[in-house]
């Protein structure tokens, strides 16, 4: 049995004309999606083994609002889960080494909504700081498929 959190960044400035999405920061609405996101799934997030993350800059200031929970543990910031798609993500999740049990990804739309929604077998859409954990029944990461998942639990801050 394997168990995948997913994340979406939180809420972030608009882009200027002047600057790249890829460098877009979170608002202070944002964070304050994820102190909610905190207080209430900190417990399902410690749990994390591995975490993946976009190297967006809004992906890495969500990572770490989180990073007191996961101190010591080894992130990867990936440049390919920038906006990556459902398939990009679904790869990326297979490579995965089988000795762990259970990934945080942290990552952007439209993307995560199609990988949560290829996962589960239903429409579901990741807002702003949407979290779901999802409970796959595979020994292998690589053994992800279409409507294998169930939804664990999911949380969507009051601060959308």
């Amino acid at each position: 049995m394997k168990t995948l959190q997913i994340l979406r960044h939180a809420k972030t400035e608009t882009q200027q004309i002047d600057q790249q999405d890829f460098d877009r920061k979170l608002t202070a609405r944002g964070l304050g999606q994820m102190t909610d996101l905190l207080l209430n799934r900190k417990a399902n997030l410690e749990k994390a083994e591995h975490i993946l993350v976009s190297a967006a800059e809004r992906t890495r200031m969500t990572f770490n609002t989180l990073f007191t929970l996961f101190p010591e543990m080894e992130v990867q910031f990936d440049e390919k889960l920038y906006l990556a798609s459902r398939r990009t993500l679904k790869e990326c999740i297979e490579k995965q080494d089988d000795g762990v049990q259970n990934i945080l990804l942290i990552g952007h739309n439209n993307g995560l909504s199609d990988f949560v929604s290829y996962l589960v077998g239903d429409a579901i859409y990741l807002p702003t700081s949407g979290y779901v954990e999802l409970e796959l029944p595979i020994e292998s990461w690589s053994h992800s498929t279409s409507g294998i998942a169930t939804i664990r639990t999911d949380f969507f801050s009051e601060f959308r």
